[in-house]
């Protein structure tokens, strides 16, 4: 988990990086907005459903985030780390909801 990111290489690598980056930006913002519609008419299992599609996705955004700086670094990895560990919790919570979990 410490280990360095593969850094693009090639103007095809960075392009199709850029291009993840910016459909999970993209991804992350609506997802923000569909959670909050689900919370205004109160749908547990559409928010958990959502918020685990979120955070799963905030995590893989996390791993695409360029740095070259150590604290920059050590920031992005406790952030991804608090996602996973949110996405675990959603995850159970949508089991729960769905019947398939205790």
């Amino acid at each position: 988990m410490n280990q360095p990111l593969h850094m693009p290489t090639t103007a095809g690598e960075l392009a199709e990086r850029e291009r993840t980056r910016t459909e999970l930006i993209t991804s992350t913002s609506r997802l923000a907005f569909e959670i909050e519609a689900a919370e205004r008419v109160a749908d547990r299992l559409a928010q958990v459903r959502l918020r685990v599609r979120f955070h799963r996705d905030m995590a893989e955004l996390m791993l695409l985030t360029p740095t070259r700086c150590p604290e920059r670094a050590a920031t992005i990895r406790d952030n991804r780390r608090g996602h996973l560990d949110l996405l675990a919790g959603y995850q159970t919570e949508m089991a729960q909801l769905e019947g398939r979990g205790a």
